[in-house]
């Protein structure tokens, strides 16, 4: 048996189920109610990437676009900073 790099499927958890704990689980722990879906009106932070995380966890380092509030971040203008 390969050893997985992500804690969570070594313990066998459904891949879909992986990412919840990083997301709504944590704002709930936080008492952040109001950022714990994503949904018409409601404000977003979130990343688009170039490939799907659920088939190979390092693809979450394949960063497409970043959205900060629900508008596009300039990436290149940050890292010109």
């Amino acid at each position: 048996m390969v050893a997985s790099t992500n804690p969570l499927r070594t313990y066998a958890i459904n891949k879909g189920r992986t990412f919840c704990p990083s997301t709504s689980t944590s704002a709930a722990i936080l008492g952040l109610d109001g950022l714990r879906t994503v949904a018409p009106g409601k404000s977003a932070d979130f990343i688009v990437l170039n490939a799907n995380p659920l088939d190979d966890i390092h693809n979450t380092r394949q960063i497409d676009s970043v959205y900060s509030r629900g508008d596009a971040v300039d990436r290149n203008r940050m890292r010109a900073r």
